[in-house]
Order: structure tokens, then sequence, then C-alpha cells
């Protein structure tokens, strides 16, 4: 039993060695979330404005056009209670303003439910966001191992790294191609209409967290809604909607340092100003940062 147990810790410990060396040469390619992390441990104190959110963040503000020291720590599919995590982790000794996006999907979804829920080991291993499941805790766990293989050959021979924002967190691996936009329209409000209200108080909670957290701090919260094309608008559910807006307006009614403004129809947003039906292409970033700028001022 014991000759067994030795040949068995002999074939393994290769092995072993080998899942150990791969799972930290995946965790050294540097990456969105591990370039936003190191960029908030050492700016966090001076950053002025804070963008939040999802990829309607992540592509449609562009701190370039926002005056004072802005930073866009959003990241691709980020829910309202990774946006508070992150609020959690640093000292803001200069924070003004927190720009978060509350959008018709917002608070009804958690990145832990759907397809997307593979992201959440990003928010474990470079932010130190505690998980409560351990595949979380390791990139081998997630995705394909062609893929996790495709992506070490990529860094460590072709020297390209997986950080697709620029310096100031705003993302620059859009689709130059646009979408159809009838058509990627509908998809995306049958994507975001969701029948459960499972999240729905607890989501209210956080946004109720984060109008304390500005009130304490003497920090203007605004929350806005992202523009849309019209083929999205089109196929919203009009009571997840209207629930959602209900909750912004009694957040904002009963907490003076909290604004809303709602970009879903305004009229300056073009078809051109789209990459696809419910996100911005750089154009489009530009006029909606520009139009949050001119709500800001010091």
């Amino acid at each position: 039993m014991r000759k067994f147990t030795k040949q068995t810790i002999a074939c393994c410990l290769p092995v072993l060695i080998l899942l150990v060396c791969f799972e930290l040469l995946l965790r050294h390619i540097p990456n969105d979330y591990s370039y936003k992390k190191e960029y908030l441990d050492r700016n966090a104190s001076n950053i002025e404005v804070l963008v939040l959110g999802s990829s309607h963040s992540y592509y449609g503000i562009n701190p370039a056009y926002i005056k004072g020291n802005v930073f866009n720590a959003s990241h691709v599919s980020q829910t309202i209670d990774l946006d508070w995590e992150i609020i959690k982790k640093y000292k803001w000794s200069n924070l003004k303003y927190i720009l978060l996006p509350v959008d018709y999907f917002t608070l009804y979804y958690r990145l832990d439910q759907g397809v997307e829920s593979w992201r959440l080991k990003n928010y474990q291993i470079y932010y130190g966001i505690t998980s409560t499941s351990l595949t979380n805790y390791f990139e081998l766990t997630n995705g394909r191992f062609k893929d996790n293989i495709n992506r070490v050959i990529r860094y460590y021979v072709h020297r390209l790294n997986d950080v697709n924002c620029d310096t100031l967190g705003y993302g620059i691996n859009f689709n130059l191609a646009a979408q159809d936009l009838e058509t990627s329209g509908k998809e995306a409000a049958a994507k975001h209409t969701i029948k459960s209200t499972a999240f729905l108080q607890k989501n209210i909670g956080v946004l109720s967290q984060f109008a304390a957290f500005a009130k304490e701090n003497k920090i203007k919260l605004i929350l806005f809604s992202a523009p849309a094309y019209k083929s999205y608008r089109n196929n919203l559910n009009r009571n997840q909607l209207q629930t959602t807006v209900n909750a912004i307006e009694k957040t904002v009614q009963s907490n003076p340092n909290v604004v809303y403004y709602n970009f879903l129809t305004d009229t300056i947003f073009k078809a051109s100003d789209y990459s696809d039906a419910d996100h911005l292409n750089p154009a489009g970033a530009k006029k909606l940062s520009s139009k949050l700028n001119d709500r800001i001022s010091y």
C-alpha cells in the first residue's frame, strides 16, 4: 500500500507542478483587471471622478473628455454589487464624483447568474474580492484549456497581452465593423429582460449603500442610464424598465447628493454613434462623456 502511494505521488507530482506553473503563467499575463487594480492601488486617493459599471461605461465613457483626475474602473458585465466591492477596497481621499450607470438590467442581475459568471474569477484573482465558489480562485478552472494555451502562446511568444483598455480605463477593443443595429437591438433586449426579481431588492440595497457612502463622504453620485438605439428601446419590458426608473427616482428623492440623468432616449445619439444597439462607439462615447462632463463642476 505504501509503495502504491509513493508511485501515485511520483506520477501525480509532475502533473501538479506543471499545472501550478501553467496557472502562474496565466496570472502573469497583463489584463484589464490586473491593470485597473494596480492603477487603483497607486492612484485611488488622487482620483476625483470615478466611473463604474458594465460595458455601457467601459465603451461609453472616455475619461479624456471629462475634466479632473478621472478613471474608468468599469469592466464588461460588471454588476452593481461588484462596483460596490471596488468602492469598499480603497480610500478615496479626493473623490468628488461617482458616475454609476443604472440601466435596464442593472437591478435585476448579478454576475454569478448566467453565461458571464466565468468572469467572477477575475475579481477573486486580481482584486482579491472573496468568492464563494472554489473554481473562481483559478484561471485554469475557467475557460477552455485550449484557449488558455493560446493565451500563454500569445503573450509569451508574441508579446501580446490581454489589456484592452487605455491608460485611463476606457475600452479600446471595440468592433470597428458596426453590427446590424436592428438585429443586435432585439437580441440585447431579450438578453437583458429578466423575469426573476430575485436580486431586485438586494441591488436596490446596494444602490442605497452607494448613496449613503456618497453622503457621508460629500461625494456627488451621478446615476445615469446609457443611450441605446431604438431597436433596443422598443423591445424592452415596460414593467422592468419602470421598476428600475422608480427605484432610481426614489433614491434621488431621499438623497440630495444623488442625481439621475436618463440618456436612454436622448436624440443627440444617432445610428452612427453605436457599435451595436446598446453600445456606443468612440464617437458616441465622446458625446456621452461630454454630456457628463457638463454636469461636473469643481
